[in-house]
């Protein structure tokens, strides 16, 4: 019979006894707090000699809950601190806290202490800075990852962001073939030079307008961002990033105004947009 990895033959198992300093040093651990698995770790040993030590001297799992300990539990979920980490600061089961928080009618939403306005706004502002990526935002302002995500997706649509090293940071790509195509299109006839955008007049071009539209339509569910004055500029931007290398060094000087060009261009298109989505919103209130 073939054995396992971990198996030895059977008699040649060997228990190692724990020493009376190993004991010692266990119940010195468990007393201040530390989990059984983390014990077992730092020890090498099973969780069930663990388990052994701790019941032989009548230690408990969990701290008895006195008033004080109660309080402090209330305390904490008031607060808006989730299980996880309430039992972690008290020692004490989720279950038992759990059971406290009902009989008191405290009710924790997933996720924890909800963000404040003010925080949102600072986290909202570096977004649109595109100040880093997302994960370095969140460390800046110790939130989730995720909460900075979906401000981001809030703020740019809900096209994938595009990750390191793509700078600047928080650029989305449109995947539709037919949007890059078109875009691409775009592209070719309008980076030659300065004077060939079609918004020279300042009004916005039927052209420019659609492609926008599709954008709108097949890479943000058909609804425009709420900040579209910042999606105007990352559809700019990426359709600039699109310019051949040789065509954008012959711009030379005029690189500038191309790009003050593109932006005027979406921006522009993007109000038009905007304004028809307001007007079919007051139609159908």
């Amino acid at each position: 019979m073939e054995l396992g990895m971990n198996q030895k033959p059977k008699g040649t198992r060997k228990h190692r006894p724990l020493t009376a300093d190993e004991k010692k040093r266990i119940l010195a651990r468990l007393r201040s707090g530390a989990r059984q698995n983390a014990t077992a770790r730092e020890f090498g040993r099973d969780v069930s000699t663990i388990q052994e030590v701790r019941k032989a001297v009548g230690l408990r799992l969990f701290p008895l809950v006195t008033p004080k300990l109660e309080a402090r539990i209330l305390e904490l979920r008031r607060a808006g601190t989730g299980l996880a980490r309430t039992s972690k600061l008290t020692h004490v089961s989720e279950r038992k806290i759990l059971a406290l928080s009902r009989a008191h009618g405290i009710r924790v939403r997933a996720g924890g202490v909800r963000l404040s306005e003010e925080k949102r706004a600072k986290i909202a502002a570096a977004v649109r800075r595109r100040e880093s990526y997302c994960s370095d935002i969140a460390a800046r302002f110790k939130v989730c990852k995720q909460t900075v995500l979906n401000i981001a997706h809030e703020i740019f649509g809900p096209g994938r962001l595009r990750s390191y090293p793509v700078w600047p940071p928080l650029q989305s790509r449109f995947p539709q073939k037919d949007v890059q195509d078109l875009v691409s299109q775009f592209v070719a006839r309008h980076a030659a030079n300065s004077e060939s955008m079609p918004n020279v007049d300042g009004r916005e071009s039927e052209e420019t307008l659609f492609l926008l539209d599709l954008i709108v339509r097949k890479c943000c569910r058909g609804k425009l961002p709420d900040d579209h004055v910042g999606f105007a500029e990352l559809v700019a931007q990426w359709c600039i990033q699109q310019i051949p290398r040789q065509t954008w060094d012959a711009l030379g000087a005029e690189q500038k105004i191309v790009e003050h060009n593109f932006a005027i261009e979406f921006l522009t298109a993007a109000e038009v947009i905007r304004t028809g989505e307001a007007h079919k919103h007051d139609l159908v209130n």
